[in-house]
């Protein structure tokens, strides 16, 4: 039997339609991709840490001899500034409140190695007999701890930039050493006492922290403790040739604020972040986009804020040449200027492979930093033609670096650096040397000079950094700055009744170390 031709047409369309279909590639079947869950903070950790100690002690060094008529021979008012390394550990505990916001607790206990030495009340090498030559002043910081509160908001990328706060704890100790000419003490030249304080103070500051991958993630850290005061006194016997006084009190009151600068990472027990969440059902689905890591490539400007704590060597000395013991004051200790920073920055950022990246940066800072202290015996009162004190006056108004940067990018993409180059500021001093009436030529009882100089030398130091969406990213940074030393002169004329002597040259050396501790915001040009 014929088939009709359009019948015959149909089928062979069928046929040819069938054939096409069998040529095509099968449908791509994916697994449903899992939800990615952002990193989870929750629960306990331990974890280690290691640093800096930099103080600013506000120290009062007093020595009276009662019945004298002018009884002070020493009140010297200095901002010391004790240094050393520290190393310790810390356990605790973070709640994640929200996928953004976190709440914990910690505690600590370091081992400190700062300390400082001052030599003070005029520190005279020579004198007549039964004179007051100088009191060496040595405090320490030997241990510490702290028990804190801790809240913070986690970056897109996972990071957590927290603040901190708590209770604060630690052992002071401090050794006071007389030194005299034959004859001002009952026995022997020198007389000493030592000191030992637990304290109980406070802290604050804040930090950043960032998952280094598994279980791991690694801080950067600044606390600023403050542990209250001490007051330290001891009595010593005097010789016959300072009738009516018998006796010596010394006394010595200061304060106790440290600045914490510390690294350390931490182990969290639980799941390791970041982590995924179990696969949905199988499906179809088309193929998920393919993950793009953030990338630091390019050029960037931003801007910071923060504090910078100097720790200035420090010898002041004032000469009358011509008196059989010319020199009235030598005295040695390490100055403490302090005060706010404000700038920005700008800079370059290759990153050379997935993990690493090389750079260069400049920034230009303001500075509030200064400090003023009173030595060479800082008397309240003397006989007439005497030399009463020297107040020393320090600033750093601005200063800038120039550096060089490189870096390891963590899995979260939070970037690690080391920093180091050339830095660039002015220093600023005013000396004002005091005397009773007579010390100075024509009745006066004060002579001034300042000076300014601009200096050039090095920095290192190192940060973290890490994105805030879009093109925005955060850091915080630590810059040690070197900046060379200064040596500041003045010359006054003196008194008719100091003849042979006609002058005084009044000299103060002083190095120039900062410590640059500074947040940040930073805009790439991408």
């Amino acid at each position: 039997m014929k088939l009709p031709v359009r019948a015959i047409g149909l089928l062979v369309m069928m046929s040819g339609g069938a054939a096409m279909a069998a040529d095509l590639p099968a449908p791509v079947i994916h697994k449903a991709p899992p939800p990615v869950v952002a990193p989870s903070w929750t629960g306990f950790y331990v974890g280690v840490n290691g640093g800096v100690s930099l103080g600013q002690n506000r120290t009062t060094d007093t020595t009276v001899l009662p019945g004298l008529a002018f009884p002070v021979f020493g009140a010297d008012s200095v901002s010391r500034a004790p240094f050393g390394g520290i190393f310790g550990g810390q356990a605790g505990f973070n709640w994640q409140l929200a996928p953004s916001w976190l709440i914990g607790v910690e505690a600590d206990a370091q081992w400190s190695g700062q300390s400082d030495t001052a030599c003070l009340s005029a520190c005279l090498p020579a004198g007549a007999p039964g004179s007051l030559l100088s009191l060496t002043d040595e405090q320490k910081l030997t241990w510490f701890g702290t028990a804190r509160g801790r809240i913070g908001w986690i970056s897109p990328s996972g990071t957590l930039w927290y603040a901190t706060g708590g209770a604060a704890f630690g052992r002071v100790e401090q050794t006071l050493t007389l030194a005299g000419t034959p004859g001002f003490f009952a026995a022997g030249t020198t007389s000493s006492a030592s000191f030992s304080h637990d304290q109980v103070g406070w802290t604050v500051g804040g930090g950043a922290e960032a998952p280094l991958g598994g279980n791991w993630s690694a801080k950067a850290e600044y606390l600023y403790v403050d542990l209250g005061s001490v007051s330290n006194s001891f009595t010593s016997a005097l010789g016959a040739g300072l009738v009516p006084a018998t006796s010596q009190t010394t006394t010595s009151s200061y304060t106790i604020r440290d600045h914490i600068m510390r690294v350390g990472v931490n182990y969290r027990f639980g799941e390791p972040f970041p982590y995924a969440a179990p696969a949905a059902s199988p499906g179809l689905y088309k193929a998920p986009p393919r993950p793009v890591a953030y990338s630091w490539n390019g050029f960037y400007l931003g801007a910071n804020g923060g504090a910078s704590l100097g720790r200035n060597d420090t010898i002041d000395t004032t000469v009358l040449p011509g008196l059989a013991f010319p020199v009235l004051g030598a005295d040695s200790f390490n100055n403490a200027p302090i005060g706010g920073i404000f700038g920005g920055q700008i800079g370059w950022n290759w990153q050379a492979a997935p993990s690493w990246l090389i750079g260069v940066e400049a920034d230009a800072q303001w500075s509030g930093q200064s400090v003023s202290v009173c030595v060479s015996a800082c008397l309240p009162a003397g006989p007439p033609g005497a030399l009463l004190s020297l107040t020393d006056e320090q600033k750093l108004t601005w200063f800038g670096t120039a550096r060089g940067r490189v870096g390891w990018i963590t899995p979260n993409g939070t970037l690690w650096y080391a920093t180091g180059g050339a830095a660039f500021g002015r220093v600023e001093q005013t000396l004002t040397l005091a005397g009773t009436p007579g010390f100075f030529a024509g009745g006066a009882t004060a002579s001034t000079a300042s000076f300014s100089h601009d200096q050039v030398g090095w920095t290192v130091g190192g940060g973290a950094e890490a994105q805030l969406g879009g093109n925005w990213s955060a850091k915080a940074e630590y810059l040690y700055v070197d900046l060379g030393s200064v040596s500041n002169s003045f010359t006054s004329a003196l008194g008719a009744g100091l003849v042979p002597a006609t002058s005084q040259t009044t000299t103060s050396s002083y190095t120039i170390h900062d410590h640059i501790v500074r947040i940040g915001i930073n805009y790439r040009l991408n």
